[in-house]
């Protein structure tokens, strides 16, 4: 049996690949769609071709993020941060998108993850700073414990897109007493974790900080708890159709093809 976390993150790729639609779907051959017993694999390919899958869930989407933001949002920012109203993020996009971008995918995923970050150097307390972005399956695992009372994250694990010897390297942000710490690993052949670069301790106008400036949005909240993606029963639901549809075309395949035959007896 998979562990929860797998779990989640098959049904992660599982609603991105139906919100990519057919081709995504298709690509993903018996992953979705089982082979047929005795058919071979050029004729599974075929099966999986005459198919048609329905992009409801993308469709989906797009009109529920349409109706969440018909009206802009309201942003009101303190001087020092207005300068991330254009410019929020680490691609340099302005907030406006950063919140259509959560929003999509709070909606289908069910957990957004928001870093935010400081210039590695000559920051001060008038530094603007500046967010990274995550998707669901990057965020690939958490702690959590109380501190002072409170229920705060105490160690992240976050898939980049960095490599390191042709290796990925995973971000780890890491509440280690009460001091916030950032660190680089990849794993080994033997899936071993080896840490890259050395452990940095970010700071803001000189001090370090008392806690992960990380959070993760979810369709329930600020709460960094497994959830279940909004977006998967829908998905499941589009998959049972483009079975459905692969089972009838290939039915009507086989049964409209002429075939020749003789009534009566054929004398000598």
């Amino acid at each position: 049996m998979a562990s929860p976390a797998n779990r989640l993150q098959s049904q992660f790729s599982l609603i991105r690949d139906c919100l990519d639609g057919e081709d995504a779907i298709k690509s993903g051959g018996q992953t979705y769609v089982p082979k047929p017993d005795g058919m071979t694999t050029a004729n599974y390919a075929h099966y999986l071709d005459r198919a048609c899958y329905y992009g409801a869930p993308a469709m989906t989407l797009q009109a529920l993020v349409g109706l969440a933001l018909r009206k802009d949002p309201v942003i009101k920012l303190p001087a020092r941060l207005e300068p991330m109203r254009l410019n929020a993020t680490y691609e340099n996009a302005p907030l406006s998108i950063l919140i259509e971008d959560m929003t999509r995918e709070v909606m289908s995923m069910g957990r957004f993850g928001i870093l935010l970050d400081f210039p590695a150097s000559d920051n001060s307390i008038n530094t603007a700073p500046h967010f990274s972005t995550f998707e669901a399956e990057t965020i690939q695992e958490f702690e959590t414990a109380y501190v002072d009372g409170k229920k705060v994250l105490t160690r992240v694990w976050l898939a980049s897109d960095e490599k390191e010897n042709g290796a990925d390297v995973t971000y780890e942000l890491l509440l280690e007493d009460t001091i916030y710490k950032f660190r680089r690993f990849v794993r080994d052949d033997k899936e071993n974790r080896v840490d890259v670069g050395e452990e940095i301790i970010p700071t803001v106008n000189g001090k370090a900080l008392n806690s992960i400036p990380f959070i993760m949005v979810s369709h329930k909240g600020l709460r960094p708890e497994d959830v279940t993606p909004p977006f998967l029963t829908l998905c499941k639901v589009a998959l049972s159709h483009f079975k459905n549809s692969a089972d009838r075309e290939h039915s009507i395949y086989l049964t409209a093809a002429p075939t020749p035959w003789v009534a009566g007896s054929i004398a000598a």
